[in-house]
């Protein structure tokens, strides 16, 4: 599923003016502000289908870009909200698994991925067994 989130060119809040002047077409403008006009823009990107006239104006304006795909990699340490720190591993080849930093215990059997330099969100929930899992920022 595509995801868009907003550049620094992109307005805070709704301005007709504002958004007319940037080149989106009346119309268009009409159509985000069906909602609370008073809504931040940012909050509404995803509301649009990924094909719309909407997304594409503002891909072209530059105001909103793709997100990439959220991933993962060997090393990263992440809190569990059960608790305990966890180190995400690699322990054998294509096979992850987090081990406690702790106690040095495993989550999980490890998994096999296709990257272990990106290790994707559906492959993070194998690995996880589909328990929350916080990273810790580096």
């Amino acid at each position: 599923m595509k995801r868009y989130v907003p550049t620094n060119k992109m307005p805070k809040y709704y301005n007709l003016l504002d958004m007319i002047k940037a080149g989106l077409d009346p119309a268009l403008v009409v159509d985000m502000l069906i909602f609370d006009k008073s809504l931040p823009m940012r909050m509404r990107v995803n509301e649009y289908n990924y094909d719309s006239p909407v997304i594409n104006a503002l891909l072209s304006l530059g105001w909103i870009k793709e997100e990439g795909e959220k991933t993962y990699r060997i090393g990263q340490k992440f809190l569990c909200d059960e608790g305990g720190n966890y180190i995400l591993s690699q322990v054998s080849p294509n096979h992850v698994t987090l081990v406690s930093l702790n106690d040095g215990n495993r989550w999980n059997d490890p998994q096999e991925v296709k990257n272990i330099s990106a290790i994707t969100v559906d492959e993070m929930l194998n690995i996880t067994l589909g328990k929350s899992f916080t990273l810790i920022a580096e």
